[in-house]
């Protein structure tokens, strides 16, 4: 009897609970400031998931992206766009 083993790396990643925060924030879920963001003291915000999203995909093999979802509600985004700006960064995150 012959038995083989074959590694399998595979990177997991999770996000939810984005509630239409879609640009970045300060420590207290506020819009930040230019002096905030000159001084690097936000956080979060679509293009930052994306860049490291895509740093991940880029630097590991088998990435598997997974959403528990909660995209929608909690910003003006939501209340002008409805969820098409949801529908639309959700789009690119796939990609």
């Amino acid at each position: 009897m012959v038995t083989t083993s074959l590694a399998f790396d595979l990177t997991i990643l999770h996000t939810n609970d984005v509630h239409a925060r879609f640009e970045q924030f300060n420590k207290y879920g506020s819009d930040c400031s230019e002096k905030e963001a000159g001084s690097g003291q936000c956080f979060g915000g679509v293009a930052r998931r994306l860049t490291k999203l895509n740093e991940i995909r880029r630097s590991h093999s088998n990435v598997l992206l997974l959403d528990a979802g909660d995209q929608f509600m909690g910003t003006l985004w939501f209340i002008v766009y409805k969820g098409l700006a949801a529908a639309h960064f959700m789009k690119k995150t796939w990609i």
